[in-house]
């Protein structure tokens, strides 16, 4: 019988002799290093013994990330993107807006103003407002915008921050752009009038008689009149015969100071109109201007996916959506069914990427669950979408940047498509608290001290509580309660107790959905059914369906809105540019700012004119969608980073100065249309290297080693792969040896990391390879090395190459355990199950007890684990795996054909598919430090009914 043969047995006699087996094999011991003799006589546990650290580790897949700020490091290396050399490239700044103390500072004539201006005197006004216009040259709207607001100079112009903007625009561009802005904000009348809203301090007909003549000598019409509001209309003909924008705000300030005026604003409309509709938001954005320079979205593509559906979307074709040869939907969904069986939000959604982008092709799914979220994204990647817009969210993932959906956008951002999403309508129907129970009953103490907590609903509820726990594994178990007020008190009508102790499917979950009859008030109780400790809780509810008695803004953003990398958008309204008191804030429960940048809402729509118009971070993020189009047209060498980079840092700033977590950078605001675009380089294919800096002493997957940073461009090079290796040297400048095969190149130690550059001018800022120390294999002492960075193109020819970086290394007296794997083969069918048999080598580990592991995982993109569900083959949290003790009887011991067996059963498929999957090795010591892995093993099986 051949080794092989004899290992495979085992296998098999282990079924029938477990209990034995795993005695023997615990006297028996390890290895023999003199003989090299196989331990085939070591056999597989049926439930081995998993140490809690083995619980998240993974072999590291390259991935990339958009650079965003993280409280931790990332445990797996990550190739980054940035903006910063293309904005310069591009003649693009960002600053953060100064304060009004920096401005008073910097423009000492301002100083005045802050303090006192006059309304009473034209030519006053009009210096005062040169003053201002020259602000506005010099430091843009945000400056403008924030000394206006800081200083009290927009309180005392009594005037509707619109008017400001019309005014700006007759500066920047005569009446036609003023007139332009004026339609587009629906402040036009069918006349040409200028629409206002004057809201008085009186009711009395006679001085409001008055008013009207002393309004009638501006030139001034009166549109309508209600209680204490007038709605007057100022003929554009009467603001162009001024001649001078700065006569145009004289004019309007003075109206507004009329007697009995006591402020100004903007029409507000409910549409009934269902012709064609345009909404505000591509005049405010800018996007105007950019599809008047030409820019309009042309061939590019716009995934919108919506769990609502595209209801009316066939009749729109053509007019308020592309035509219909530029709208695409899935081949497994009907557009009959589309248009008239399923909710229209979608549709909406889909009118405002085309306001937006009006040439760009759009790509419609409707995915209601996770799993047509995943085929959703699935379908709009093999589309080459350019661009995904998802107005929706998750109320029950943790917010954390992990979870189902944030993974999606993950693989989408890795095809450098750009994720745009909604930040959530729950900034209002939300609460972020530490459980309290000051009287020890179990139940929590809500903010104001109460035990139930009030919300109001039209007969629906939907209400999630999440907590800090594992997603997975969850074993602090909170339960939610609904009551009702009655004659003998609060009477329990529904509850949510799902038991949380730790189990593979245990998340930190509670959710009450559904209806509850009659409307009214009714009234939440959060009770701690076993804890270990107070847990942070997140209670939110679906603003379209309840109301919160309070709530608390932060923290109150819906999944994937938390991913990194995604682009999530707040509302602002926009008329105003206030942040709508529903939009969703950051940060995230990590800690990780959110969201990016804030759009309008509440703008005209088709699909929602008989609502008066598009509510909702729904409706924002398709803005910010659009506008993403028409970046990527202008610049299409650039990345989906760099492009959501460029929006944040065009934004109008508002809000507290600087980024913060109700608007982001700020308001969408696209800058003048660029005149040209950034060429292409041409020619052979090269890089250069712009940087190199090492961190020592950095951990991944708990292996100790040095980070290598690698700032480099890679030119010419698009769509093929080339290699980055850093390649070691001793203090004679030789080859540092390689002793194992890995971590090598041509028998030097050397570490490697491919690359592909979606661009012909690609940049990577932060490029990362990890080196072990002790792959380098040093005895003990301390040692003057060096190494050398090169980048290769897809022939392996040298493009660029570094400095030789030196650095000392110092190697412990101690003999640390190690090992190394040299080879794995997987027997399948053994009585229901698969053979691992492995070849590796144990050091310094005599008397010690090893581990070596098996992690099971999905080989169809996604990289999920294999989820237990029966308690069996599993790590603590619930991922599937299979282990074997090992006790090596030397310092070098090898194992050849070390065999640990899994069941297919354990691995949890449903019967009549086949799968595809893969799994890789661990080897830790007896302290739970992992000595060496694996890389992916793959393998398909196929499951019958």
């Amino acid at each position: 019988m051949s080794k092989k043969q004899l290992a495979i047995f085992s296998l098999v006699v282990v079924l029938l002799l477990a209990a034995i087996a795993v005695v023997a094999w615990q006297l028996w011991g390890g290895g023999d290093a003199d003989t090299g003799e196989p331990l085939t006589d070591i056999v597989a546990t049926v439930q081995p013994p998993l140490p809690t650290v083995l619980a998240t580790q993974r072999p590291p897949d390259t991935g990339v990330s958009g650079g965003e700020i993280a409280p931790t490091p990332a445990p797996t290396p990550q190739i980054v993107g940035d903006l910063e050399n293309v904005a310069a490239s591009l003649g693009l700044k960002l600053d953060a807006p100064p304060s009004l103390a920096e401005l008073l500072e910097k423009y000492p004539d301002l100083a005045d103003l802050a303090t006192n201006i006059d309304l009473t005197d034209e030519e006053k006004l009009k210096a005062a407002y040169a003053k201002l216009l020259d602000l506005y040259e010099k430091e843009g709207l945000s400056g403008l915008h924030e000394f206006m607001i800081s200083s009290g100079v927009m309180a005392a112009l009594n005037l509707d921050s619109a008017y400001i903007d019309f005014v700006l625009a007759y500066e920047d561009g005569g009446l036609e752009a003023a007139k332009t802005l004026a339609r587009d904000r629906r402040l036009l009348t069918d006349n040409e009038e200028l629409r206002v809203i004057l809201i008085l301090d009186t009711t009395d007909p006679g001085e409001i008689a008055a008013l009207k003549q002393e309004l009638a000598a501006y030139g001034v019409v009166v549109l309508n009149e209600y209680e204490n509001q007038l709605e007057i209309g100022i003929p554009l003909a009467e603001i162009e015969e001024t001649a001078v924008s700065e006569d145009a705000l004289v004019q309007l300030v003075q109206i507004a100071h009329l007697p009995h005026v006591v402020g100004v604003r903007a029409p507000e409309f409910a549409s009934s109109d269902f012709s064609q509709i345009e909404g505000e938001g591509a005049g405010i954005t800018g996007a105007r201007a950019w599809h008047a320079a030409g820019y309009t979205g042309a061939g590019l593509r716009v995934g919108i996916i919506d769990p609502g559906g595209f209801a009316n979307f066939l009749g729109m074709l053509g007019n308020e959506l592309p035509p219909g040869e530029r709208v695409f939907i899935p081949d497994w969904q009907d557009a009959t069914y589309l248009d008239r069986h399923t909710g229209e939000h979608g549709t909406a959604c889909a009118e405002i990427v085309h306001e937006m982008a009006p040439d760009a092709s759009l790509y419609l799914v409707w995915a209601q669950t996770n799993i047509e979220l995943g085929r959703a994204v699935e379908w709009l990647l093999a589309q080459g979408v350019d661009v995904i817009s998802y107005s929706a969210g998750n109320m029950f993932e943790p917010i954390d940047g992990s979870g189902y959906s944030v993974e999606l956008t993950q693989k989408a951002l890795a095809q450098d498509v750009l994720w745009v999403n909604s930040a959530g309508n729950n900034a209002e129907t939300h609460l972020y608290m530490t459980f309290t129970d000051s009287d020890g009953n179990g139940w929590h103490e809500f903010p104001n001290g109460d035990e139930l907590f009030p919300i109001g609903t039209g007969g629906v509820i939907d209400v999630a509580l999440t907590w800090d726990d594992a997603w997975g594994g969850a074993s602090e178990n909170y339960d939610l309660y609904l009551f009702e007020e009655t004659a003998d008190g609060a009477e329990e009508i529904a509850s949510s107790r799902d038991f949380q102790g730790g189990r593979a499917a245990d998340e930190p979950v509670e959710g009450l959905q559904g209806s509850v009859g009659v409307p009214g008030t009714y009234y939440l109780g959060i009770r701690a059914a076993s804890i270990t400790r107070p847990g942070q809780l997140n209670l939110t509810g679906y603003s379209n369906v309840v109301e919160f008695a309070y709530s608390m803004p932060e923290y109150s953003l819906a999944s994937p809105a938390d991913a990194p990398g995604v682009m999530a958008v707040g509302a602002t309204y926009w008329r105003d540019d206030s942040l709508e008191p529903y939009s969703s804030q950051g940060p995230t429960t990590d800690g990780r700012r959110k969201p990016d940048i804030s759009a309008p809402a509440g703008v005209s729509n088709l699909t929602y004119a008989a609502f008066g118009g598009f509510s909702g971070t729904s409706a924002s993020a398709p803005h910010v969608a659009g506008a993403a189009a028409l970046v990527r047209q202008v610049y299409p060498y650039a990345s989906a980073y760099e492009v959501r980079d460029y929006l944040m840092q065009q934004a109008l700033d508002l809000g507290p100065a600087g980024f913060d977590t109700g608007y982001g950078a700020g308001r969408l605001a696209l800058p003048a249309p660029p005149t040209g675009t950034e060429p292409p380089p041409t020619g052979a294919a090269t890089a250069f290297i712009n940087d190199v800096w090492v961190e020592h002493n950095a951990y991944v997957a708990e292996v100790l080693g040095m980070a290598i940073h690698v700032d480099f461009n890679a030119l010419n090079q698009r769509d093929r792969a080339g290699l980055v290796t850093a390649a070691f040297y001793d203090a004679n400048g030789a080859a540092l040896p390689d002793r194992n095969g890995r971590y090598a190149s041509g028998g030097q130690v050397a570490v490697s990391q491919n690359f592909t550059p979606r661009y012909d001018n690609s940049r990577y800022t932060d490029f990362v390879l990890f080196m072990p120390y002790a792959e380098m294999d040093l005895s003990a002492g301390s040692y003057t090395l060096s190494f050398i960075v090169t980048v290769q193109d897809s022939g392996n020819a040298l493009l660029a190459q570094s400095a030789p970086e030196p650095f000392t290394l110092t190697v412990s007296g101690e003999n640390r355990a190690a090992a190394d794997i040299r080879n794995i083969e997987v027997y399948h069918n053994i009585e229901g199950g698969m053979g691992i048999l492995i070849d590796f080598r144990a050091l310094n580990m005599q008397g010690q007890e090893g581990q070596i592991h098996a992690y099971f995982y999905f080989d169809d993109g996604s990289d999920r684990p294999l989820q237990d569900f029966n308690d069996n083959y599993r790590t603590p949290s619930g991922k599937v795996a299979v282990g074997q003790l090992f006790y090596p009887r030397n310092n070098n011991a090898t194992y050849t054909d070390f065999a640990i067996y899994m069941p297919y059963a354990e691995l949890h498929m449903e019967p009549g598919a086949r799968y595809y999957l893969k799994f890789y090795l661990v080897i830790w010591d007896e302290t739970g430090r992992e000595l060496t892995s694996s890389k992916w093993v793959k393998f398909w099986y196929e499951t019958y009914n």
